[in-house]
């Protein structure tokens, strides 16, 4: 197993007070990592779980865009707009509601998701 507090990657840089990247195939900063981790070991059983591990790793991102569009259905009344607001928050954290605005981030995935559930009606017609 791969010990995201020994890889150095995921190690902090003193010097800047950040990190030296994410970690694993989903990508998650270390401080996401720790609030995800004890839900995926619960949901994967990984023991610890890694971020390193396909399974724990999209488990965990699976986990945080739901927790987004949750928490975005409260300040949101439309579909598109929540799924706006959780593709912000995904791509952007804190600092989401820089990307909801038509052209940005959000704005663009919910696009596309609206565009493809249209060729998936399409398709069930």
């Amino acid at each position: 197993k791969i010990d995201p507090a020994a890889t150095p990657v995921s190690c902090p840089i003193v010097s800047d007070g950040a990190y030296g990247g994410a970690m694993g195939p989903a990508q998650f900063m270390p401080s996401t990592w720790m609030l995800y981790k004890d839900r995926v070991a619960s949901i994967t059983g990984g023991n610890p779980p890694s971020p390193f591990n396909n399974l724990d790793a999209f488990t965990a991102t699976a986990l945080y865009l739901s927790d987004g569009l949750s928490s975005c259905k409260s300040v949101y009344d439309t579909l598109f707009s929540q799924e706006n607001c959780a593709a912000a928050k995904y791509y952007a954290g804190k600092s989401w509601k820089r990307y909801i605005s038509v052209g940005r981030y959000g704005y663009r995935v919910a696009d596309r998701a609206q565009d493809f559930q249209k060729d998936i009606d399409l398709i069930n017609s």
